[in-house]
């Protein structure tokens, strides 16, 4: 009787485990590097997720992706009208994790309020490399002798200099 119901239990569990492998959506990059945040929905919003995808693409050309072992991270640029680029992003894991243009300001701020509450700053340590304006606010200060970096996904390493032009 006990082995019958395990025996039961575990064909269960194998024909669970095959129909959420055979149904769940397959990875697809694309799901990493797009930002899903949107104020309002658009016209793909409800026309599955490459409709969805599609939709996103119009906002942003990417520049890079790379899938590391802890973390998929994609570069967008942003465009106007007329082609101009207007904003940079980092995406890690499918969000934004900051952007050259809405985004500068506070992750600026986060070097600078901390500088310019310590008494003679010399030396710093930030935790996330993202697009380096944190660290740059920091760097810029004539007192302050060292930055140290703490980025825990070498892909974001490798993507940086992307950003070099906007952090110097």
């Amino acid at each position: 009787q006990g082995s019958t119901r395990s025996l039961a239990a575990g064909i269960a569990a194998v024909l669970a485990a095959l129909a959420v492998a055979l149904t769940a959506p397959q990875y697809h990059k694309d799901n990493y590097i797009q930002p899903f945040r949107s104020a309002q929905p658009g016209p793909g919003t409800y026309k599955g997720p490459s409709a969805f995808r599609r939709q996103l693409a119009l906002r942003m050309q990417h520049i890079f992706y790379e899938d590391g072992p802890n973390t998929s991270v994609g570069i967008g640029v942003s465009r106007d009208a007329k082609g101009k680029e207007t904003g940079r992003s980092i995406l890690v894991n499918g969000k934004s994790d900051g952007n050259t243009s809405g985004d500068r300001f506070t992750t600026m701020m986060l070097g600078h309020l901390p500088a310019l509450l310590a008494a003679h700053p010399e030396r710093a340590c930030v935790i996330g490399f993202g697009t380096g304006f944190t660290a740059a606010a920091l760097a810029g200060y004539e007192t302050v002798r060292s930055v140290d970096i703490v980025e825990i996904s070498p892909v974001v390493r490798r993507a940086a200099h992307l950003f070099d032009a906007y952090n110097d």
